[in-house]
């Protein structure tokens, strides 16, 4: 019962009642009936709050490119109903705009909440995605969105260097890298170098063979594009498509 009254809560939250939960239903159970059969009646709980039962629109919507930041109202940036906070974005603010699937006055929606999310961390230029609703005053049905944003480190690099055997067979060393670069042109791209390199001990212990050494490299370049099109809703979750190039 309490899976099926969390059902229909996001079902409602689906539809714009954002504050609305399993807590404010109940089912009634028809226990006189004397059969093993029980009628079972949905209604909603006495409250004295509005806010659950009120059905919300998305108002303005204010976008912080970088969460934390020392300068933060050093610059305000309107775009139709998004008002961009503080300094200039990482990556092209018309491209950020279109991650924004959260749209001034339509009705709130899960789906397009979550997918928001998944869309701007597919950009591959924020490490943190915050986003907040504040309703505009209490007795109002308007939401005001706040998205907090942390950017990324645009460069990163990796290594290791581990050693490898095989009895009888070989040993040696192996070296491993790798570089990234977030937002190579602006638009949320990823390019990934990697590398990786062995030199290796091989053992021969016949009459007519004697040991030998072995060096191999080999590398690889990966360019991953974001592809800002509907995205999929899916059992496991939001699926945003991805362009992924790939050499080596």
């Amino acid at each position: 019962i309490k899976a099926e009254r969390e059902r229909l809560a996001g079902a409602m939250r689906e539809q714009g009642y954002f504050y609305f939960t399993g807590d404010n239903m109940l089912f009634e159970a028809d226990t006189l009936a004397g059969n093993p059969n029980m009628d079972l009646t949905l209604r909603l709980k006495p409250s004295p709050l509005e806010q659950p039962f009120r059905r919300y629109r998305i108002g303005h919507i204010s976008v912080y490119p970088h969460q934390p930041t020392a300068n933060l109202l050093e610059r305000t940036d309107s775009t139709a109903c998004v008002q961009y906070e503080g300094n200039q974005a990482p990556i092209r603010e018309s491209l950020l705009q279109k991650a924004l699937l959260l749209h001034c006055g339509a009705y709130y929606n899960t789906q397009n909440h979550d997918a928001t999310i998944a869309y701007l961390n597919l950009l591959n230029a924020f490490k943190f995605v915050n986003v907040q609703f504040t309703p505009q005053s209490p007795t109002d049905s308007v939401l005001d969105v706040h998205l907090y944003l942390t950017p990324s480190k645009r460069y990163k690099t990796k290594y290791s260097v581990f050693g490898v055997f095989s009895p009888r067979l070989y040993w040696g060393a192996e070296l491993n890298a790798s570089y990234d670069w977030r937002n190579v042109f602006g638009g949320g791209e990823l390019l990934q170098w990697t590398a990786s390199s062995q030199l290796l001990r091989l053992n021969y212990k016949d009459a007519t063979s004697t040991d030998l050494n072995l060096w191999t490299l080999s590398t690889g370049v990966t360019l991953k594009i974001p592809l800002l099109i509907a995205p999929r809703y899916t059992s496991a979750g939001i699926r945003a498509p991805l362009l992924q190039i790939k050499t080596g």
